[in-house]
């Protein structure tokens, strides 16, 4: 499987959150995240982390440089899987039963917090473009039927829960690990 992972430019990275973490702070926030979902990820395949930054490294995962907006990423043919970066909570089993999912389904669809769709699972040789933003996961079910394509959803707290808004932050306070969770704890009181 490949996983295709989309990650802000320098700068755009978590701004919601201005109002409880600076700009470093936000930063060493978001790339950590990025490193708990690769991480994860590259347990089940390659991950490719695709975003504008020319100057972002993450040991042992191939980064391409995109300007492309979310509904416009470069995918891959063949069997893929587009997962969000903020998601501190992600784990293997979240992933297992995504792909599980393909077994039964085209496109596996795993909706997030306030109707976004934090990640899409495409079985080898189905065409769909999946959509991003906002309410995206009533957009995303709407256009695969359209389609004909099966769906199966994949509901977890892993995929659940991402990171946009301070309120967010309390699940990777309380749930999080490593640095994640370190960073959230600092601004959130538990």
């Amino acid at each position: 499987m490949r996983f295709v992972v989309p990650f802000a430019d320098r700068g755009d990275r978590k701004t919601r959150l201005s109002s409880c973490m600076d700009e470093e702070t936000r930063e060493r926030f978001a790339l950590a995240m990025l490193r708990h979902v690769v991480r994860v990820l590259s347990k089940f395949g390659e991950v490719e982390v695709v975003t504008p930054d020319s100057s972002l490294s993450v040991p042992g995962t191939k980064v391409r440089r995109s300007d492309a907006s979310l509904d416009e990423l470069p995918l891959p043919d063949g069997e893929f899987g587009l997962v969000m970066s903020d998601l501190p909570l992600l784990s293997e089993e979240d992933v297992e039963r995504a792909l599980e999912g393909l077994k039964d389904a085209d496109v596996v669809l795993c909706p997030s917090r306030r109707g976004g769709t934090s990640g899409v699972f495409v079985r080898k040789g189905v065409r769909f473009r999946p959509t991003f933003g906002g309410v995206s996961f009533p957009r995303n079910l709407r256009r695969a039927e359209k389609q004909g394509v099966e769906v199966a959803v994949v509901k977890s707290l892993g995929f659940f829960a991402d990171v946009d808004e301070p309120e967010d932050l309390l699940d990777a306070a309380l749930l999080g690990r490593r640095e994640v969770a370190k960073i959230a704890r600092s601004v959130v009181e538990v």
